[in-house]
């Protein structure tokens, strides 16, 4: 299992404001089922489904907006799909509607 390295409180808390407008509704609707947004100093992002976790790591929160924007996205993807889904058709699925 992944674990989650140094988080960025403050970056945390700053995701929903860099986030491209798109993606906030999402970002709120899994929020109030109870999924945490964190960003963390490390390589790759991932979805915790046992705790709702979403990471994003701190080197994508400086990206274009278009790379961030898909990062989330990707990582959003795999909460709405599953953990079975894995970035089989009901992943794609999820990562084309949103």
């Amino acid at each position: 299992m992944r674990r989650v390295n140094k988080v960025d409180y403050c970056a945390s808390i700053e995701l929903i404001e860099i986030m491209s407008a798109p993606l906030v509704s999402y970002y709120r609707d899994l929020a109030a089922k109870g999924w945490v947004f964190l960003v963390a100093t490390q390589n790759a992002g991932f979805c915790r489904y046992a705790t709702k976790t979403i990471v994003i790591p701190t080197w994508a929160t400086t990206s274009k907006i278009d790379y961030l924007t898909w990062y989330i996205a990707h990582e959003m993807s795999h909460a709405y799909a599953g953990w079975q889904a894995k970035h089989g058709p009901a992943f794609m699925s999820e990562l084309k509607r949103i």
